[in-house]
């Protein structure tokens, strides 16, 4: 009896059609990673440039883009790093990561750091990714500098470059205090394909406490490459924003810079990047903090201090008041002292002098006569 039923099962089998569902791994197993969490006085710029997509980069092929850069002279360059985001790598029909050979400002750079994700299985199963390389020693001041890629590969493998993109971080002692975390990655994200919704989640942790109280501003930058569809959701702690990328500064890569000053929370704040029906790639999530200067408090109260400093400017006018009336008192004694002295020249008749004057006349008189004899 039981063979039997075993017989029938396997004849049944054989004639009903076998489906097996695959799943595509789009899902978000791929955090974005802190690459650089640290403190300065100073500020920083992210520039996609000049670049664009561009597709199928066969060997031998270049891609080019060019980044003009505009840095304060007081400041010192402490990093330097150039993001190549590609995607679409493949050999024949079979999935490969690419080979690029890079120079900057015409000197070759080495890869510092590589993320990549793929489908996993199926048809176009071509890996993207975020290549990442470190050219501080090439940037000193303002002005274009240039970035080349050379697809370097032997055999025949493509690829397809998404964008290059320039992060640069300077010191300077006039700049506000910075302080920020670096989170970099590449995540491939697919809703369409993903069962659970929390599975197509993109995290980015910004570890370690902050003194809320500090904070003066703090801005949060996202880069997904592919996000041009606004279906999607940015979120920021407690923060929910919907329709966030949708393919800007073009239609292969959105780049999204918002204030979220009043959502920094004092431990481990955390930005997630949902897709809700869009393919893309989350990136890079960059955070910002700018702290209130404290020195500005002890500089603002000596200040009415300063004015009782200020009682030597009081102390030298002085001097130049005396200088400068002194003289005037000495102008006027002398003119003062000729309206007197005609008054003793009209004398004042009294008896010695008349006798003196008459016996003086009598004596020239006598001494007259006495010459005409």
């Amino acid at each position: 009896m039981m063979r039997s039923i075993f017989v029938f099962i396997s004849a049944l089998a054989l004639t009903l059609p076998i489906v097996i569902p695959v799943y595509a791994d789009y899902t978000a197993d791929y955090p974005l990673t802190t690459y650089a969490h640290e403190k300065i006085r100073g500020d920083l710029i992210y520039t996609i440039g000049d670049s664009e997509y561009m597709d199928e980069i066969s060997p031998g092929d270049t891609y080019t883009a060019s980044f003009a850069l505009d840095i304060p002279e007081s400041s010192r360059v402490k990093t330097a790093r150039l993001y190549a985001y590609w995607t679409r790598s493949h050999a024949g029909e079979e999935g490969a990561y690419p080979e690029m050979d890079v120079t900057f400002d015409g000197n070759e750079v080495k890869l510092d750091r590589e993320y990549g994700d793929r489908k996993g299985d199926g048809d176009y199963d071509y890996p993207g990714g975020t290549y990442c390389y470190d050219v501080t020693d090439y940037i000193w001041e303002s002005g274009v500098c240039i970035a080349t890629i050379e697809n370097s590969a032997a055999e025949s493998k493509s690829f397809s470059m998404i964008a290059l993109a320039l992060l640069l971080i300077y010191e300077d002692e006039k700049g506000e205090e910075l302080e920020y975390w670096i989170n970099e990655g590449c995540d491939m994200l697919n809703m369409k394909t993903i069962e659970h919704a929390e599975d197509a989640v993109t995290t980015a942790k910004f570890g370690g406490k902050i003194d809320v109280d500090k904070i003066k501003s703090a801005k949060l930058l996202t880069i997904v490459p592919g996000g041009n569809k606004g279906e999607n959701t940015l979120i920021f702690n407690e923060q929910i924003w919907d329709s966030v990328y949708a393919g800007d500064p073009h239609s292969d890569i959105a780049i999204d810079e918002r204030d979220v000053t009043e959502y920094v929370v004092s431990n481990d704040n955390m930005a997630k990047i949902e897709d809700d029906g869009d393919y893309m790639v989350p990136s890079g999530a960059f955070l910002i903090l700018r702290h209130k200067e404290e020195e500005e408090m002890p500089v603002i109260t000596p200040t009415p201090a300063l004015s009782p400093t200020a009682t030597p400017t009081t102390v030298s006018a002085t001097p130049s008041v005396s200088v400068t009336t002194t003289p005037m008192p000495l102008v006027e004694t002398p003119t003062q002292k000729p309206s007197p002295i005609p008054s003793p020249i009209t004398p004042t008749p009294s008896g010695f002098e008349a006798v003196f004057a008459v016996a003086g006349f009598l004596i020239l008189t006598m001494y007259i006569i006495r010459r005409k004899k």
